[in-house]
Formats: structure tokens, sequence, C-alpha cells
């Protein structure tokens, strides 16, 4: 069998082509599972958590791992107290508007990255609302939120 590429014999078709480099991969039905089950839960960088935040926007099934929670929240409050306060050297109204419109357009996924990170310690989303009572609510919450994940339950495999 030749290269497809540069017609170089071939003494396999598990390797790439010794001359070009080219390499023609078997067909889905033919690869073989990969077991990722060994592997370290992978952590996920602020730049990633927040591109995720945005492109994730209503998505409020699968999971969320907890630095992928965490790193949006960081950013919401970095955004939330810091941009206000240098637009706020020019004008009040101005800062203030910013804050609103800000909190109405990331309202939707941070309750969405929430109900995510819920799923990832089998909680149902809906375990969100419990912080609306008072003290308690609001310290179960934030143990669920800072609890590590579980491995694959119904929500979904574990992120690897």
């Amino acid at each position: 069998m030749n290269c497809p590429r540069c017609n170089t014999p071939l003494t396999s078709t598990s390797a790439p082509c010794p001359a070009c480099g080219y390499w023609e991969a078997p067909p889905p039905e033919q690869r073989q599972p990969v077991d990722t089950s060994h592997l370290p839960v992978r952590k996920i960088g602020f730049g990633g958590a927040v591109h995720n935040f945005f492109a994730q926007y209503a998505k409020f099934s699968g999971r969320a791992t907890r630095s992928e929670f965490w790193y949006a929240y960081l950013f919401l409050l970095l955004v939330t107290y810091i941009a206000p306060s240098v637009i706020g050297l020019f004008s009040t109204g101005l800062s203030v508007l910013f804050n609103f419109l800000f909190g109405l357009a990331t309202f939707i996924p941070l309750l969405a990255v929430s109900w995510r990170r819920l799923h990832d310690v089998s909680k149902s989303g809906a375990w969100y609302f419990i912080g609306l009572i008072p003290v308690v609510g609001t310290v179960i919450l934030l143990i669920l939120l800072c609890t590590d994940s579980d491995d694959d339950n119904e929500y979904g495999p574990r992120k690897v």
C-alpha cells in the first residue's frame, strides 16, 4: 500500500508515512474507546471559565466543575466592583446604569452555572432556591457550591 499524499510505499497502515507524515485515521467504528476513568478532574482556568460562562448562557443541563463556577463568580465580582469604580470617576449615573445592565445581562448565566454546579454534586438545580431562606439557606447553598464533584451521576459523567 502506498501513501495517498506522496505515493511512498507504507509498511503499516497504523503508522504515519515516513516521508511526509501523512496518516489516515481508521474509521470511527474501528477506533478503540479511550479509558479516562483514571485521570484526575481537569481544572478549568479563569479564561476558560469566563468563556464557558457566556458560551453556555442559558444551558441548565450538564455539570460545572467547582473551579468553573468560582472563576466565573470571581469574574462577575471583579466586573461588578472595578468597572463601576472606574466609570464612576467620570459619571455616577453612568456607573449605576452599567451595573444595572451588566447585572441584567449576567443574571441568567449566573443562575445556569449555579444550576449546573449543583448538578455536579448530585443535587437538583432547584436547590439553588434554598438560598432564599435567610442565613441558614445561604449557608447550606454555599456549602453545596464548595463541595467536591461527585463521580458519574444522573446529570452526566464527571468532567475530566
